[in-house]
This record gives structure tokens, C-alpha cells and sequence, in this order.
């Protein structure tokens, strides 16, 4: 059992398209004196996964590609954020690539812990729902605080089968590192104002240590 809070969190939803990592998840929980809850799935809708996780479980973790062997109709960015939503402390574990972000991004200000496998231990997942927690608490750790900071647009560009992107710098967090938004991601009033140099402000966590750990919300011209 962990406690957060004063809350106990004393089982945990594991919900994964691979019965492996299930179960090597599931005996992460389980050293921490949780009670693993191995979800086979299918789930045909976030909201039926969620109600599912709500009515037995205290915390939840969760893959990313949920759609690839038809487990769910939904990717695990999604279900963590909407989660998320309901004050549930989830983790979302994957081995993503540089790809899946496009999918990940949008979600992002609503995933306090996202993480790669090889991260995945006891203490880290201690550690993450206890970020959760402090976010539904309006507390943030420094990696996870937002800041008002400028944002100034650096190169727009359109990939072969692709929506366009714009490649953006964070002169406050790493000028020397672009990050790649989809323009799907910006609010519609920016599209006809994104050209190269143009400066706009965005409230993002600039305590970031990566840049898949970035979010962006509340954009505006000054």
C-alpha cells in the first residue's frame, strides 16, 4: 500500500495490449504491497475503460499503444489524461518514439508521469502518483509548473502524409533545442500568424528536463 496524502492507493488498474508487460507491471505494483489489477481488455470506448478503472481501483497504470491487437479503441495518452480528469493518479509507461509525441503532445499537460519501461520501478512509481496527488492540489513539482514564457516560431514545415508542423524555440527553457508542435495543437487564431520569427507567449513547464515532457496551453499574442 502507498500512501498519498492520507490516501491509500491500494490497488492499481494495469492496462496493457501485451499480457508481458502486464504482468511485469503488475509485480512492480505488487512489491509495493499493492494489489495489481491485470485489465485483459477489450474496451470499446475511453469512457467504458475509465468507469471500469474508477470502480476498482485507487491509481492506474497504462501503456500507450492500446489499438495495435484491437485491446482498446483509444491510445493510453488519452485514457491517462481523461483519468486525469477524474483525480485519479495514473502513470502512462511506454517505449515511444520520437513519432507517438504527435499523439502524446495534446494530452500532455494532463499526464504528470510519463515514462519509458526502463524507468518503470518501485520507486518511480511511488514517486509519480505522488505528483499526481500534488497536482490535483493545485501544487506542482518543478518539472510540472506552469510559467508564462515566450515562444518564438522558427521554421514551418509539412512532412510527406503529415499535417503541418511548426518548430518552435523556448529561449527560457533550451534555446539551443526546437520542439515540434502539430498546427493542429495551436488555437485556430494563430494559423494565419505563424511565419518564421514571429513571437507569441504560452503558459509551458519550462522546468522540463525533456522536451516530450513539455506542455502548452494558454497561448496569447503578449
Amino acid at each position: 500500500m502507498v500512501q498519498v496524502h492520507g490516501s491509500a492507493i491500494e490497488r492499481v488498474s494495469v492496462i496493457d495490449d501485451d499480457p508481458g508487460s502486464r504482468e511485469l507491471y503488475s509485480l512492480y505494483v505488487e512489491e509495493l504491497s499493492m494489489q495489481a489489477l491485470r485489465e485483459n481488455g477489450p474496451f470499446t470506448s475511453v469512457e467504458a475503460c475509465v468507469e471500469r478503472v474508477l470502480g476498482a481501483a485507487h491509481a492506474a497504470i497504462s501503456d500507450f499503444k492500446l489499438k495495435v491487437k484491437t485491446y482498446a479503441s483509444f491510445n493510453g495518452a488519452e485514457l491517462v489524461a481523461s483519468l486525469y480528469d477524474k483525480k485519479l493518479p495514473s502513470i502512462l509507461c511506454t517505449r515511444f518514439e520520437f513519432a507517438d509525441l504527435d499523439e502524446i503532445r495534446p494530452y500532455r499537460q494532463r499526464i504528470p508521469a510519463l515514462l519509458r519501461p526502463d524507468e518503470l520501478d518501485v520507486d518511480t512509481i511511488a514517486h509519480a502518483f505522488e505528483s499526481c496527488a500534488l497536482e490535483f492540489r493545485n501544487e506542482f513539482v518543478q518539472t510540472r509548473k506552469p510559467w508564462k514564457t515566450l515562444i518564438r516560431i522558427e521554421d514551418i514545415h509539412a512532412d510527406p502524409g503529415r499535417e503541418a508542423a511548426v518548430d518552435v524555440c523556448l529561449p527560457s527553457w533550451n534555446r539551443n533545442v526546437m520542439v515540434k508542435l502539430q498546427r493542429s495543437e495551436l488555437p485556430e487564431w494563430m494559423h494565419a500568424k505563424l511565419v518564421a520569427d514571429a513571437h507569441f507567449y504560452a503558459v509551458v513547464n519550462i522546468g522540463a528536463e525533456r522536451p516530450e515532457d513539455l506542455y502548452f496551453s494558454k497561448w496569447s499574442e503578449s
